[in-house]
């Protein structure tokens, strides 16, 4: 399947498409270090909101989704499960949506990718 916001490359190319439903949050601040651990980079305001689901319409009939998480996969499964979870709270089928991950262009600053901090 194909989609249109695979081919943006960054938070600017999906504010300015048009026929897509963006959920935003505004960057939350870093959170306090943990002991041992180093402090997080929090996201930078300058960049505006982040971008954690993009609702596509294809111009087909077709309604695609785009989910951005900060997160990588480590083996994990986390690209899968974000899959699932919009699919299924979004009632699309899974190929219908797509994940992207640990984009510094696109997704949220989320920090770590720490066991199942990721979800």
């Amino acid at each position: 399947m194909n989609f249109r916001a695979a081919g943006w490359r960054h938070r600017a190319d999906f504010h300015a498409a048009t026929g897509v439903l963006l959920v935003l949050r505004h960057p939350p601040p870093p959170p306090p270090p943990a002991r041992g651990q180093p402090p997080a980079v929090p996201g930078n305001p300058a960049e505006g909101p982040e971008i954690l689901l993009a609702l596509v319409d294809e111009g087909d009939g077709r309604l695609t989704a785009t989910a951005l998480a900060g997160h990588v996969d480590l083996g994990t499964g986390i690209r899968t499960a974000y899959g699932q979870i919009v699919a299924e709270e979004l009632g699309l089928p899974l190929e219908a949506v797509q994940v992207v991950l640990g984009d510094t262009g696109r997704a949220p600053n989320q920090g770590s990718t720490i066991v199942s901090a990721s979800l």
